[in-house]
């Protein structure tokens, strides 16, 4: 089974972006993907505050609240 989670947060920062109300869909510890926050989606961990978006040394992008990965 694919186990993937969503978190979302008031902003969702990645180098020089940054997106309002944002949700990250991680899978594996690795960012898939991130996308404006639109309406209530189902099973999405609200983290309020920010997501930092890092890229890790083996290319992978991953996410961080509060400086704790996103797993």
């Amino acid at each position: 089974m694919d186990e993937r989670k969503l978190y979302a947060a008031n902003t969702i920062v990645h180098g020089d972006v940054i997106l309002r109300n944002g949700v990250v869909n991680i899978a594996k510890g690795a960012v898939q993907s991130y996308s404006p926050l639109d309406g209530e989606q189902a099973n999405t961990i609200w983290l309020g505050g920010e997501i930092v978006l890092k890229e890790h040394d083996n290319g992978e992008l991953r996410a961080f609240h509060k400086g704790v990965l996103l797993e």
